[in-house]
């Protein structure tokens, strides 16, 4: 990756709004653009697992949903999901013989069945739902990354 693509990647990582899914019937559904993998940290100091003492795994995965605040929200949101999250969704995908392709897209549902029994401990129970795109969706994808064709320079002059 070159120094500008990283750039670039931060910058998109910063589009968004941060969604916290904590109480029972919290629900996110929306088209996957991205899911990151991060090392989970507590006020800057990275939090380790009791077993094997390395950092632990969050994903921060980004949605576009349809629903917008105002006229100048972009319907980009965020959501961390911890292990309890990540092996909610590796059990949908394994038990439904579904994958994520490689350029995401689909839609994804994740919902808190069973809430936070405190303020401190983690949600008991997820919810997740996922439905890969279509041919056409992934076609579709793949032509809108594509660069544009470059503007004929003689166009008009014969």
């Amino acid at each position: 990756m070159s120094f500008a693509d990283s750039i670039n990647n931060q910058v998109d990582r910063g589009r968004g709004q941060w969604v916290t899914l904590a109480e029972t019937g919290d629900v996110i559904v929306g088209t996957l653009l991205d899911i990151e993998e991060i090392g989970k940290e507590f006020e800057g100091v990275p939090v380790l697992a009791k077993k094997s003492g390395k950092q632990r795994i969050e994903w921060v995965i980004t949605l576009e949903v349809d629903e917008r605040d105002d006229a100048d929200d972009t319907g980009i949101r965020k959501v961390r999901a911890n292990e309890g999250v990540q092996i909610a969704i590796k059990d949908f995908l394994r038990d439904n013989n579904v994958r994520f392709p490689a350029t995401w897209g689909g839609k994804l549902a994740i919902g808190v069945k069973k809430g936070k029994p405190a303020p401190t401990s983690p949600v008991e129970e997820w919810s997740v739902r996922y439905t890969p795109p279509s041919g056409a969706d992934l076609i579709n994808a793949v032509v809108a990354a594509a660069p544009a064709p470059a503007a004929d320079p003689l166009a008009g002059l014969v």
